[in-house]
Parts: C-alpha cells; sequence; structure tokens
C-alpha cells in the first residue's frame, strides 16, 4: 500500500475543467505537490496534484500505472485530434446527407 490515491477524470475538456479545479483546491489549502514534497511531517494531510510528464515517467509503480492506464498529452496535441475527429465526422455526416 502506497498511501497514494489516483483520481481519473474524463479525457475531454469538461474533465480537464474538473482536474484543474481539483487541483487548485488542494493548492489553496497549501495541500498541493510542491507542499507535499516541501513537507517535513505530513501526518495524516491529503496531498493532491494532477500527473505531468515528470509523474507519467517515474520507474516506480505510480508511473507504471500513469502509463498503463492514460496516454500523455499536450494540451495542443490533444486539440489537434479534436478537430481531426470532427473533420472525420463532418466530413462522414456530408456524405450521408448527399447520398
Amino acid at each position: 500500500n502506497t498511501g497514494y490515491a489516483i483520481v481519473e477524470f474524463k479525457i475531454d475538456w469538461i474533465g480537464l475543467s474538473d482536474a484543474l479545479r481539483f487541483k487548485k483546491g488542494y493548492e489553496a489549502i497549501h495541500q498541493g505537490k510542491s507542499d507535499y514534497f516541501r513537507a517535513e511531517e505530513r501526518e495524516d494531510r491529503l496531498y493532491c496534484w494532477a500527473a505531468l510528464d515528470d509523474d507519467y515517467n517515474l520507474r516506480n509503480m505510480d508511473g507504471d500505472y500513469l502509463r498503463k492506464k492514460s496516454d500523455l498529452k499536450t494540451i495542443i496535441g490533444y486539440q489537434e485530434e479534436e478537430e481531426i475527429k470532427n473533420g472525420k465526422l463532418v466530413a462522414s455526416l456530408s456524405n450521408t446527407v448527399e447520398a
């Protein structure tokens, strides 16, 4: 038992917004990532942060889980994927309407 929990959010813009609000809520009460690593004694406090590339690339159980369950993407990369999907959807709908 690592004493860690991973909270998963939807993989869309709403999920990103929810994750960032969750993270900022913990930062506001000094229980974010930097607070966790600065704390000399963590007691029974719960700390929270959004996993970034440094977490994703960790060579431990947490990094392994993140690599297994998710893809590391930049916001720009995600946006480009969405534009491609939307373009394909529009093309498909256009073909359906024209047929």
